[in-house]
């Protein structure tokens, strides 16, 4: 059990690293993965136990995609950037200091511009 935990946590690390998000069909490769321990599981217990981490590492890296994915498709679209947008909401958080100035964030109630799309949730920045 602490093998498959680290090897999670590994993966998870992996997809930090990683410049962009990967495909999400090749989570589906993963799938294979305790079927073939499951053939191994007799015959060569090492390959088993080597199947069961990468699975479990895989697990990781696209547990954490999957996360982050949801986090990104919050975004404000492209065409509204840059635009001003009336909003209504309120401060959800107190204003942090930071070296680059002061941050807080939004929560919106309602959208005053028309056609405008916003998130629900946003981080402003002075």
């Amino acid at each position: 059990m602490t093998l498959f935990s680290i090897s999670f946590v590994l993966g998870v690390y992996w997809l930090q690293q990683q410049a962009t998000l990967p495909d999400s069909s090749l989570a589906f490769i993963l799938l294979s993965l305790p079927l073939l321990a499951w053939l191994f599981r007799q015959r060569a217990p090492a390959l088993n136990t080597l199947f069961i981490l990468l699975f479990s590492f895989g697990s990781g890296f696209f547990y954490a995609a999957w996360i982050a994915q949801q986090r990104l498709d919050f975004e404000l679209p492209t065409a509204w950037q840059g635009r001003d947008i009336r909003l209504i909401g309120v401060v959800a958080d107190m204003p942090k200091q930071h070296e680059r100035g002061l941050s807080f964030r939004f929560d919106v109630e309602s959208v005053s511009s028309p056609e405008a799309t916003v998130p629900p949730h946003i981080l402003l920045s002075t």
